[in-house]
């Protein structure tokens, strides 16, 4: 009597997990939270890069393809989110580190992997992104010299307000100032590795208005009064 057998592989399930990098370690750390709606592909690098699935991450920037075939070479594919970048790849441990690459441009692919026949899944590929800050400043005339932002404070327009990265001190914002009213426009800092936007004093380039002691700047512009 003959007998007949047959092997059949299990699918599996792949999940990912894209966060916001507050501190471009490479790391998902405490309070950084993950986030939603950002597309991501499963390819088939046997067949060229085939895009097998996509997907978005969802409110916990969690995304999970299920019925994944074991044995096959995978590759997980991130968009990068508008102003974003990639947090730097490989920092360490598999479980928590960044593994998309940070050199492809609007997107970043993982190194390749697959799933093992009896397994349940995969989950270390993730993806850490850095989400542009925002620095918001008011002017405003301090007309009784307290230092203070009282009441009906007037905001000042025409001041010219710089940002710089703290650790090469290079000015990475602005250009010449749009027109003001107190509130400037918020530059939106290059988050490169290592760098933090600081303010700074007043920069080498004369400010339009001219402060005076216990009077309003006559060549400065009254704005509009700001909301207790």
């Amino acid at each position: 009597m003959t007998s007949f057998d047959a092997a059949m592989r299990q699918p599996g399930v792949v999940e990912s997990f894209v966060w916001n990098d507050h501190n471009n370690d490479g790391l998902q750390g405490a309070g950084e939270e993950g986030i939603a709606n950002v597309q991501v592909e499963l390819l088939d690098v046997d067949n060229g890069l085939a895009v097998i699935a996509t997907a978005q991450t969802d409110e916990q920037g969690l995304v999970s393809f299920s019925g994944v075939a074991t044995g096959v070479e995978l590759r997980l594919r991130y968009a990068l989110c508008s102003g974003c970048s990639f947090a730097r790849r490989n920092q360490g441990d598999d479980a928590i580190d960044s593994d998309a690459k940070t050199n492809e441009g609007a997107t970043g692919s993982t190194g390749n992997f697959r799933l093992s026949q009896g397994s349940q899944g995969y989950t270390t590929m993730d993806a850490g992104m850095r989400l542009p800050g925002r620095v918001e400043s008011f002017v405003w005339v301090d007309a009784n010299l307290n230092g203070l932002q009282d009441d009906g404070a007037t905001g000042l327009a025409g001041v010219l307000v710089g940002c710089w990265t703290r650790t090469t001190a290079t000015r990475c914002w602005p250009q010449p100032p749009p027109a003001l009213t107190g509130w400037p426009s918020s530059p939106t800092c290059p988050p490169t590795s290592g760098s933090s936007c600081a303010p700074r004093g007043r920069p080498a380039t004369p400010s339009p208005c001219a402060i005076r002691a216990a009077t309003t700047p006559s060549t400065a512009t009254p704005g509009p009064t700001k909301a207790p």
